[in-house]
């Protein structure tokens, strides 16, 4: 049993000297070699340094000197540059780029640029009414470097939004010029000055010099002068946005007396006298006969008085008014006297005394012929066109109609038609003129 272990032992011990034999030789050949190891392992660090990739960095729209930093920050050098010409990029920028961007290159490696050439300037934007977030991509993308200036007042702009830039837009700079612009405040605040009791030129000036604009009413005061400002909409010293409105209410001095005339009423009944009246916005009072028509008018037809003024009427029944004219009644023939009979002549008694001298028989009187009675008649009827009335009868046509104090009466003919033309004046002073015909009718007159 102890041959059969010992023969399965024998065939390991030839590996075990094999194995220390190669480690030896090993050994050996280390010791031969000397200092290689350091050597053998410089090497190996410059295979792997040449092996190592970085990504290509995006220097499109950089100027030569931008992309040569951003190449180097990156690993990179900047190799071959090139121009190019077009006119949608400023003239010096980068175009095109090799390898492109993100691309994956040797650490070192030179990356070639391509300039543009050929635009020399380029167009500022309008940026008003923008935000500052868009007027500064703006500029960007113009290749125009965007300055933020200090917030101003604006009357027309939003606050916040860009009110203002120091290059008008559409103007030509060179790339990379700085052009500045401003936001909107709003509407800048003023308080308004007190101008009551101005005079409505000077009042005006003050509130535009404040920067207000100014709108204006009338009204009449009793206290207020002509053209001087009664009130304004905004109490003095209250802050307003500039460019507000203030209105102004201007004075007309004071209110003129309103003045009516008394209308016509003359014939009127009393109902019809009073329904007139009243309509006409007058009080009333009256006398005479109840059922009678209008004579008489106080203040009289025409007048001019204050609204609300009592007007006096008197009524009539004996005469007979139409119109505002005047018609008498007829006054009757007077009844003629009887003739005295002619007392009877005495005989003569003969005596010595001589007989008187007989009188002379008068002629008898023609009995009138037929013609002469048609002539008669004529020139009767002829009489009657004539103006009958005088000066008096006018007075009292007037009174009785109550037209007012009478002053004069002018007789005055027309085709044959003779008529008066008569003054009045009224309780005020005022003249007023009527005419009266034959027939004692009465019209307004314009004197």
């Amino acid at each position: 049993m102890a041959n059969e272990n010992q023969a399965k032992k024998k065939p390991i011990v030839p590996i075990v000297v094999a194995v220390v034999v190669v480690v030896a030789a090993i050994a050996a050949f280390m010791a031969a070699s000397g200092g290689g190891d350091s050597g053998s392992t410089s090497q190996q660090e410059v295979t792997a340094a040449k092996k190592e990739q970085v990504l290509v960095p995006d220097v499109s729209y950089q100027t030569r000197e931008e992309a040569e930093k951003m190449l180097k920050e990156a690993g990179l050098t900047l190799g071959k540059v090139t121009e190019k010409n077009t006119k949608e990029v400023p003239e010096g920028f980068v175009i095109d780029q090799s390898p492109s961007k993100s691309a994956a290159a040797e650490k070192g490696s030179a990356v070639n640029i391509v300039l543009a050439k050929g635009l020399n300037k380029v167009t500022v934007p309008d940026l008003r009414g923008k935000t500052p977030d868009e007027a500064e991509k703006m500029l960007f993308d113009a290749f125009i470097i965007p300055v933020v200036g200090k917030p101003v007042y604006d009357d027309a702009v939003e606050p916040g939004l860009v009110c203002v830039q120091s290059v008008k837009a559409g103007d030509k700079v060179k790339p990379l010029t700085e052009v500045s612009y401003a936001t909107s405040l709003g509407k800048e605040n003023v308080s308004v000055p007190e101008v009551k009791g101005k005079h409505i030129d000077e009042a005006r000036k003050t509130l535009e010099k404040a920067g207000l604009a100014v709108e204006t009413t009338s009204s009449y005061s009793d206290t207020v002068g002509k053209d001087r400002v009664i009130n304004q909409s905004v109490a003095k010293d209250t802050k307003v946005a500039k460019g507000s409105v203030v209105s102004l209410e201007v004075s007309l001095g004071k209110k003129p007396v309103e003045r009516v005339k008394v209308p016509n009423i003359v014939t009127y009944s009393r109902g019809e006298a009073i329904r007139a009246l009243e309509s006409a916005g007058f009080a009333w009072e009256w006398d005479g006969d109840e059922d009678g028509r209008v004579v008489r008018v106080n203040p009289g037809v025409g007048v001019e008085v204050q609204p609300g003024s009592v007007v006096h009427f008197t009524l009539k029944r004996e005469q007979k008014v139409q119109e505002g004219t005047r018609t008498e009644t007829a006054t009757p023939d007077p009844e003629p006297e009887p003739t005295p009979s002619p007392d009877p002549t005495p005989n003569p008694t003969p005596d010595s005394t001589p007989d008187p001298t007989p009188d002379p028989t008068p002629d008898p009187t023609p009995e009138p012929s037929p013609d002469s009675d048609s002539e008669d008649e004529d020139e009767d009827e002829g009489e009657d066109d004539k103006m009958t009335l005088t000066e008096e009868d006018c007075e009292r046509i007037i009174w009785e109609h109550g037209l007012g104090e009478f002053v004069t009466a002018i007789k005055q003919e027309i085709d044959g038609e003779e008529f008066w033309e008569v003054e009045t004046k009224d309780t005020e002073g005022e003249s007023h003129w009527y005419s009266i015909d034959k027939d004692g009718n009465v019209e307004v007159s314009n004197g």
